[in-house]
Parts: structure tokens; sequence; C-alpha cells
């Protein structure tokens, strides 16, 4: 179970980068969603957020999200994350501080329409609150597919599906495409040191997320 869903892009234009889920936030808003969406301090993608205003099924919400948004199912990172994503099934709080050895700046919260809701971390906290998604939104999981320890959402990339995704808004721009981090143990902890302990990770006992 969880109260919120996030999916991350370290990539632009590269697919399934941030321009595509830009694109994805119209069509899940369109559906009722409220989106919030995050660029990166570090100009290379961001996150999308769903806040939920109570507990739903992980996989019920994400694979919901991803039959709207087709795009979502082949972004890698994703959170609450598998079990054995050890690297990447921790998050950032949303709004909260991007720290690294040479960054330290708050993550800026946006709409879909590419308006700033939040600057810094009291801001966000009010733009938390207000923009959640009702869970009922959520349909169950078929009844065959309730005792499945995955679903099948990494499918390979199709032309078909990228061309789907609606011409996203306006949002600053990172500043140049970027390789995705090595998937070395430790990495985080390298990569944010101390910072890493404010990351978010999965604690629900499903078999899908992590323990």
């Amino acid at each position: 179970m969880a109260r919120a869903l996030a999916f991350d892009a370290d990539t632009h234009r590269i697919y399934p980068g941030w321009w595509w889920i830009r694109g994805a936030a119209q069509l899940l808003t369109d559906a009722g969603y409220q989106i919030l969406l995050e660029p990166s301090p570090a100009g290379r993608g961001g996150h999308l957020w769903i806040i939920f205003d109570a507990l739903v099924d992980a996989r019920a919400a994400r694979r919901h999200v991803c039959e709207l948004a087709s795009v979502l199912a082949d972004v890698k990172e994703y959170w609450p994350g598998p079990q054995h994503a050890l690297k990447w099934n921790k998050v950032r709080l949303p709004g909260g501080r991007y720290v690294t050895p040479t960054i330290s700046a708050w993550c800026k919260i946006y709409d879909v329409n590419g308006e700033r809701l939040a600057d810094h971390g009291l801001a966000a906290a009010r733009v938390l609150l207000r923009s959640q998604t009702p869970a009922s939104i959520v349909p169950p999981l078929p009844s065959d597919e309730q005792e499945m320890s995955h679903d099948a959402n990494d499918r390979p990339v199709t032309a078909s599906r990228a061309a789907r995704s609606p011409s996203p808004p306006d949002l600053p721009q990172p500043n140049a495409p970027a390789q995705r981090q090595a998937d070395a143990p430790g990495s985080v902890q390298q990569i944010y040191g101390e910072a890493a302990r404010f990351l978010w990770k999965c604690v629900c006992s499903c078999r899908e997320c992590s323990a």
C-alpha cells in the first residue's frame, strides 16, 4: 500500500525522458489525477508525483496510470519500486532539497500547465496537502492478477507508443541530456552523501515493493 506514486526521468528528449513524462501528466490530469511536476535542479529530467488522499494498492495504482499514459510503463525508475531495485527504491521527498557535492537547491514544484506552485520546503508542504488525488480513482486489480508478484509493465519501446503522448507545456528545460547514473551498489550514498538519510523508501509488505 502507498500514499504516492513517483516516476523519475534522468534525461530530457531521450525516450521515455522528461519531455514524454510531461506529456503523460496532461493525460493523467484529463482523467482526474492531481499531478505535480518537479524538474531536477541539476538540469537532467525530473519527477512526476501523484499524492493520494488515502492508501492505495501500489500495483493497482501504477497499472491504472500506465493504462492512461502508456509512456509511463517504459519509465524504468519509479516509486514504490520492485524489491530487486536496491538503488532507486528510494526517492527524495517531493519539494525537498536537492543536495550533491556540487549542488544544493530546493526542488521547485509545478502543475501540468507549467505554473510554479512551490519553490521551497514549506511552500511544498502546503502544495502536497491541497493537491491530493482521491484514492477512489484507482480501480482494483483484476482477480487473476492480485496474486502476481510482478506485472508486465517493462515492455519494449515502440515508436507508436511514443507518438501517443501530447506535447507538454513549457517548463524550465534541462541544459542537456544526461546518461543514466551507474547502478553500482551504494551509488546513492556516494552521490548524495549525508542527504541520502532523507530519501523515502517503500516500507510496505506487498510482494512487489521492498520490505
